[in-house]
């Protein structure tokens, strides 16, 4: 199931822009510190996310298959659903938002491994990693709470736009998104 938000970037950050808080929740992740587009960004994600007028927001729940887990489920729906938002960026001259971390290079693209990022072309960030609490978030938009549920997982995940999108965008996003069948 898919609920949409078109939020002006202004209202999105003053109901749940919390970089110290988030950043705590990143420091805890066993990946902290190995992703490029994983903070601590050498920019500052409050003047990131102004560059923007509006951000479309995804709220995403699939039921988890059973007998899968929920890591290796919300992985294999990050692989059809990344290359869409990737896609569907250059129609809607907006910039892709990941559920997660990116991974849109197929090479090792670790802090680990090397100094930069190989393909800072196809890096792209989350609402998590521009400071936007994904909880707040969704009370403020969704009117619901962040959960974990045993059956099924949620993914936040969007665009952010320059301009405000044609109405046919959300139609359009939603007809792409069932096409890939999660």
């Amino acid at each position: 199931m898919f609920v949409f938000r078109l939020i002006p970037i202004k209202t999105l950050i003053d109901a749940s822009y919390e970089p110290l808080r988030v950043l705590g929740y990143c420091k805890s992740c066993p990946n902290y510190n190995r992703n490029y587009s994983c903070p601590d960004h050498a920019f500052s994600t409050e003047h990131y996310l102004n560059r923007f007028e509006y951000a479309l927001i995804v709220k995403h729940s699939l039921m988890l298959p059973q007998g899968l887990l929920q890591a290796d489920f919300f992985l294999s729906s990050r692989r059809r659903i990344d290359p869409l938002l990737m896609k569907l960026e250059n129609h809607f001259q907006a910039e892709a938002l990941l559920p997660g971390c990116c991974h849109n290079c197929h090479t090792d693209c670790s802090k680990l491994t090397f100094e930069d990022c190989c393909h800072p072309e196809l890096r792209r960030y989350s609402l998590e990693s521009l400071g936007i609490d994904i909880n707040k978030m969704l009370q403020a938009f969704f009117a619901v709470p962040l959960q974990f549920l045993d059956d099924r997982i949620t993914l936040v995940y969007g665009f952010l736009l320059h301009k405000m999108p044609p109405a046919s965008i959300q139609a359009q996003l939603e007809s792409e998104l069932k096409s890939i069948d999660c």
